[in-house]
């Protein structure tokens, strides 16, 4: 299993378009790729899981992957975030 976290820095924080591109980024994977924020969870390969979570700028999100694929997710991911986040 691999984890990490990020702040969410775009003032907009993940909105459609966003959670979109997240969604389509994380199908790539094999791997369970959830996302937390707080105390609720979403599977990040689903758009409206990831909508419903309404993570906005300066929230702290944390990425939980699992499954066959998950370093190379973790890594590919984190970087995704960094770029677009």
């Amino acid at each position: 299993m691999e984890t990490f976290d990020f702040k969410v820095r775009v003032p907009i924080g993940i909105h459609v378009r966003n959670a979109l591109m997240l969604s389509q980024k994380t199908a790539q994977y094999q791997s369970d790729i959830i996302l937390c924020r707080e105390n609720r969870s979403a599977n990040a390969k689903r758009l409206m899981e990831l909508m419903i979570l309404r993570v906005r700028c300066g929230d702290e999100i944390h990425f939980t992957i699992e499954g066959p694929d998950e370093k190379k997710a973790c890594q590919e991911i984190k970087e995704f975030c960094e770029k677009n986040f």
